[in-house]
């Protein structure tokens, strides 16, 4: 934080946190930046119920979005590809 013009916890605003993030994008994977911002969330949580700052800077920022899609299961029956469900639900 000192390295950052920053004396203390205290004086981290939203606006510090949004170009952390934005910093932390341009060399870390997607999934890796929701962690780090996460792990500072749940610090400032703590910093917020032990009293020491007043408000949570980093609730108001969030991560990139980021979402896993997944393919369809396939699976093979008398050389044809049919849906599992189909061979569950249809046996021969």
């Amino acid at each position: 934080m000192r390295g950052r013009g920053l004396a203390d916890f205290t004086a981290v605003q939203p606006i510090h946190m949004a170009a952390y993030a934005e910093e932390l994008q341009a060399g870390l994977s997607e999934p890796t930046v929701k962690q780090h911002l996460a792990a500072i969330r749940m610090l400032f949580d703590w910093l917020v119920t032990g009293q020491a700052v007043p408000v949570s800077p980093a609730s108001s920022v969030r991560g990139p979005r980021y979402s896993i899609t997944k393919a369809s299961r396939r699976c093979c029956r008398r050389r044809k590809r049919v849906s599992c469900c189909a061979v569950w639900m249809f046996p021969a």
